[in-house]
């Protein structure tokens, strides 16, 4: 069974991509380990130490308006770096067993169940019942406590309920 994040493991990064971050889908994050929103300049030299052509990601970037509403993938290697709007691909284990493909954003996280994407804030606790509810019902049973593991171990923690 492939994993988060094996297949990049497996090779090298390919040329820089950018993509609406709204378009971000469950195989992005079965296929990269990272996904970054540009945020600051400085990021770019972190990018060209990661290993990709400076030309190449200012022109990407440059296309979208260095927007922050797109993201672009990232290889394992950046585990560790401080990237302002980092997305660490995550396996959440419900507490049924059952295994989800989702992300890490801050301190919200967002987590795929037949094709759709169930979001949650603790920022915004009337968002996250209404997200909760969904998904239990999604599931047929409880959703919470969610186990989650990000790629390489850059995130290990329990979500719970909010109530």
């Amino acid at each position: 069974m492939t994993t988060i994040g094996q297949k990049q493991m497996l090779r090298p990064m390919q040329k820089f991509k950018v993509k609406p971050i709204d378009d971000l889908v469950e195989s992005d994050f079965v296929e990269y380990p990272f996904w970054v929103g540009y945020y600051e300049p400085d990021e770019m030299d972190w990018l060209v130490r990661l290993g990709f052509q400076r030309d190449e990601v200012q022109k990407a970037m440059q296309m979208v308006n260095f927007s922050d509403a797109y993201a672009f993938p990232l290889p394992s290697t950046a585990v560790g770096l401080e990237f302002n709007s980092l997305y660490v691909s995550s396996i959440f284990t419900t507490p049924a067993g059952r295994r989800l493909v989702g992300y890490v954003h801050g301190p919200a996280f967002g987590v795929y169940l037949e094709g759709r994407c169930h979001l949650f804030n603790p920022r915004l606790r009337d968002f996250w019942r209404d997200s909760e509810r969904e998904l239990r019902s999604a599931l047929g049973t409880e959703a919470f406590p969610l186990e989650c593991v990000g790629v390489a171990g850059s995130v290990r923690t329990t979500f719970d309920d909010i109530r």
